[in-house]
C-alpha cells in the first residue's frame, strides 16, 4: 500500500499536477523524488528513477548540477519520449531509425540565390502567373460575393468547405466522401512523409526529383532506392522503365512507399497508361502506398496522354496537386492532397491533418478564395497556361535544333520543363557562365543531386544536364537572348 500510494503521488508530481503533498517548483518537486527513490526499493524505486531524468530535462544545467550532487543517481537526463495525442491511430511500424537533419535544399537555395537578381529566367517550373485581377474578374457571383465580404480571420484548417468540394470534383471519386485536405504543396509533401514514415521503412522514388520527395524519407531514417531514367544513345529521348522499377520493387525488403512524379520534373517524362497501370499492379502485389506528385497535371502535349489520378485508381495512393504549375497561381501557395479511399488511408488523412496544427494551422482566407475563382475557370486558365507553353517549346525547339552541338533533347510529352544534356562540356560551368556572360538563369543537373550521397550511391543521372523551362510568357525573347550569346561565344570549343 505504501508503494502504491508513492506510485500515484510521483505520477501526481511528474505531470504537474497540484495536490496535498506536492511540493511547488521544480527544485521542490525534484527533492520528493530523490526521497521517495530512498525510501523505495524494487520496481517502485526503478519507477521513480525513470522519472528524475526526464523531470530534469525541464532544468537549467546549474539547478540539476546542484539536485543530482545530492544523490547517488548518476546518469545524465534523458529526453522526454515522444507522445501521441491524436486521435487518429497511426500506422505501425517495424523499426525505428534516429531522426537525421535535413539537408540544404540545393534547388531551393540556388533560386534563393539568383531568381531574383539574373535579368533572364529560363528555368522556372511554374507557369506565367496571372495577376490577381484577372482572377478576381473571372469570379462568379458567389465566389465576388465571398471577396467583397471577406474578413482576414482564421479559417479552416482542412480548407474552406467550397475550395475543398472545387477540389473533390476534379477526380472521378469525388462522390464518394474523397478526403482532401489543401496546404502549401512543399507542406503537405512533409506532413504526409511524417505521417506515414518512422524510420527504417524502405522507399522507393523517381530520381532526381524534388528534392523533399526523397529527403524527408532519408532523414527519418528510411532507405531510398531510386528509380532513374532511361536515355538514348545520343541523350536526346529520357524515360522510365516500368520493368527496371519492377525489379527494384521485387528484390531487397518490402517497399513501404513508392513515390512517383508525372510529367516528370524535371525531364517532363510521362508514361503511358498502360504503363501506370503496372505501376498500380506492383504497388497491390506488394501492399505499397503510392505517393503520387501530379503537380504538372495537365501539361500534356497531348490530352490523350495524360494519366488518370492515382487516388482515383488505387485505394492505396494520395494524389498531390496545386495552383502553382498548370494554373499559373503559384503565388496563392494553395495545393492538396486527395486520399484515394478513407476506409484504407483514413487513418493516415486524420494524421495529415493532426501535424498541420504544427506547421501553418489554416490557410490565409485571400488565397482560398483567389483559388476558388481560379478552380471555378480551371478550363480558361489551363488553357491559357497550355498555350505559353506551346510558343516556349517553339522557341526551345529551333534553338536546341541550331545548336544541336551543345544541347541534346527532344521534346518531352509533358510539364513545363525540359533535361537536355549538354554535350562537349561541363554542364555546371556552362550555366555559370550563361549566368554571368549572358544574363540567362539555367538550372545545373547538379541541383538535383544533394541524395546521391545521403543514399550511400552515385547516382548521376543529370549531372551532365541543365533544365530548361518554357512556362514563362518572355521565353521566346529569353531564348533569342541565349541563342545569339549562342552564335557569339560559342564559336570556339569550351570546356
Amino acid at each position: 500500500g505504501l508503494r502504491t500510494g508513492f506510485r500515484s503521488r510521483i505520477l501526481m508530481w511528474a505531470a504537474g499536477a497540484p495536490g496535498k503533498t506536492a511540493t511547488s517548483g521544480w527544485r521542490g518537486r525534484m527533492s520528493t523524488l530523490f526521497n521517495a527513490k530512498k525510501r523505495l526499493k524494487g520496481s517502485s524505486s526503478r519507477m521513480v528513477c525513470s522519472f528524475i531524468p526526464r523531470m530534469a530535462s525541464g532544468l537549467s544545467s546549474s539547478t540539476w548540477s546542484v539536485m543530482k550532487s545530492k544523490s547517488n543517481w548518476k546518469s545524465e537526463p534523458k529526453p522526454w519520449p515522444s507522445l501521441n495525442f491524436s486521435t487518429a491511430a497511426p500506422i505501425t511500424h517495424t523499426h525505428v531509425t534516429s531522426v537525421q537533419p535535413l539537408h540544404s535544399f540545393e534547388l531551393e537555395r540556388y533560386f534563393a540565390k539568383y531568381e531574383f537578381v539574373v535579368p533572364h529566367l529560363l528555368c522556372s517550373s511554374d507557369c506565367e502567373p496571372i495577376a490577381m485581377s484577372e482572377v478576381i474578374a473571372l469570379a462568379d457571383e458567389e465566389v465576388s460575393e465571398l471577396w467583397r465580404s471577406l474578413k482576414l480571420a482564421y479559417t479552416e484548417s482542412k480548407g474552406h468547405p467550397l475550395l475543398l468540394k472545387e477540389i473533390a470534383s476534379l477526380y472521378l471519386t469525388h462522390d464518394q466522401n474523397l478526403n482532401v485536405v489543401t496546404g502549401v504543396p512543399q507542406e503537405l509533401i512533409y506532413l504526409f512523409m511524417k505521417s506515414i514514415l518512422s524510420g527504417g521503412e524502405r522507399v522507393v522514388s523517381t530520381y532526381p526529383g524534388y528534392q523533399s520527395l526523397t529527403e524527408v524519407a532519408l532523414s527519418l531514417g528510411c532507405t531510398v532506392d531510386a528509380w532513374t531514367p532511361e536515355e538514348s544513345a545520343d541523350g536526346k529521348d529520357v524515360w522510365f522503365d516500368v520493368d527496371k522499377l519492377e525489379s527494384i520493387m521485387n528484390s531487397g525488403d518490402p517497399t513501404s512507399l513508392l513515390v512517383v512524379n508525372f510529367p516528370h520534373n524535371p525531364t517532363g517524362a510521362l508514361l503511358t497508361r498502360s504503363e501506370q497501370s503496372r505501376v498500380i499492379d506492383l504497388c497491390k502485389a506488394n501492399g505499397t502506398i503510392l505517393f503520387s506528385d501530379e503537380m504538372y497535371r495537365g501539361l500534356e502535349r497531348s490530352e490523350d496522354r495524360r494519366l488518370t489520378s492515382a487516388c482515383d485508381v488505387y485505394d492505396r495512393a494520395v494524389s498531390l496537386a496545386g495552383m502553382s504549375k498548370v494554373y499559373g497561381m503559384p503565388g496563392v501557395r494553395i495545393g492538396w492532397l486527395a486520399f484515394g479511399s478513407h476506409r484504407v488511408l483514413g487513418d493516415v488523412f486524420e494524421r495529415v491533418c493532426s501535424l498541420k496544427d504544427y506547421t501553418t494551422i489554416c490557410a490565409p482566407g485571400p488565397s482560398e478564395i483567389l483559388a476558388l475563382a481560379g478552380l471555378r475557370s480551371r478550363d480558361r486558365l489551363l488553357k491559357r497556361c497550355r498555350k505559353i507553353c506551346e510558343a516556349g517549346i517553339d522557341a526551345l525547339e529551333k534553338l536546341t535544333s541550331r545548336h544541336d552541338d551543345t544541347f541534346a533533347w527532344t521534346t518531352p510529352p509533358g510539364g513545363s520543363t525540359g533535361f537536355p544534356k549538354i554535350q562537349n562540356q561541363d554542364a555546371h560551368l556552362f550555366t555559370e557562365r550563361v549566368r554571368n556572360e549572358c544574363g540567362v538563369l539555367l538550372l545545373p543537373g547538379s541541383a538535383y543531386l544533394p541524395g546521391d550521397e545521403r543514399m550511400g550511391k552515385l547516382i548521376g543521372f543529370g549531372s551532365d544536364r541543365v533544365r530548361l523551362a518554357y512556362g514563362r510568357a518572355d521565353v521566346p525573347q529569353v531564348v533569342e537572348t541565349l541563342g545569339k550569346w549562342l552564335d557569339s561565344e560559342l564559336e570556339s570549343p569550351y570546356n
